[in-house]
């Protein structure tokens, strides 16, 4: 997706997401499709697990330019006045997904225009990690109520000392009671089959733990 990027100069803001880079950015847009962008909007809000936190925030930004100019682009010549509305008439949605993708689209849409006013209020708030914000916590965040209880919240769990599940020397009993019973031989060593059995003892033990 590096044409995404084509029209975004490198700025030395603090974000690189100030009005004029989202200006910028959204400008890259402004002669898609409709099609282009919900493909976009859905490209760039994946799965979130396997990503670095930089990357995360970088795909986060560019996700909020995409809705505001994918709802841009469909409200601009829309019969509708709400976009959902507009996704299940005149797009064929269905409920189900007309709902979650006018929801995200909505509110990556309100962060882009409140921009700076989100970014005010999480810069009085230093210990939020803003790489880890969904467009949803974004959106969220354009309350300077809520970004304080989320500090709090953030502040609770770092102070909340780090126990292990067994010291040490209990961890290595077990480690040895368990190389003892000749279950590794059985299963020849064989990570995946170790995994497997970890995993059903895991689901047995929580299902019946007496």
């Amino acid at each position: 997706m590096a044409e995404v990027f084509a029209g975004a100069r490198a700025c030395h803001c603090f974000s690189n997401f100030c009005q004029p880079c989202r200006t910028r950015k959204l400008a890259v847009h402004q002669n898609s499709t409709v099609e282009r962008l919900r493909f976009l909007v859905q490209a760039y809000y994946p799965s979130k697990i396997e990503k670095d936190l930089d990357t995360l925030y970088k795909d986060t930004l560019e996700c909020i330019v995409v809705c505001k100019a994918f709802k841009d682009a469909i409200m601009r010549h829309s019969p509708h006045c709400h976009l959902k509305k507009h996704l299940k008439s005149e797009e064929g949605l269905s409920d189900d997904l007309a709902t979650p993708l006018a929801k995200l689209v909505n509110e990556g849409s309100k962060v882009y225009e409140g921009w700076d006013k989100i970014e005010f209020n999480l810069m009085q708030c230093r210990l939020i990690d803003r790489r880890r914000f969904s467009v949803n916590l974004f959106y969220r965040a354009r309350e300077f109520s809520w970004c304080l209880k989320y500090e709090d919240s953030v502040r609770k769990r770092n102070s909340k000392p780090k126990k292990p599940y067994y010291e040490d020397d209990k961890f290595e009993s077990i480690k040895e009671f368990i190389k003892g019973s000749g279950i590794l031989e059985d299963l020849e060593y064989d990570p995946k089959q170790i995994t497997a059995l970890c995993s059903r003892l895991k689901k047995d033990l929580v299902k019946n733990p007496h």
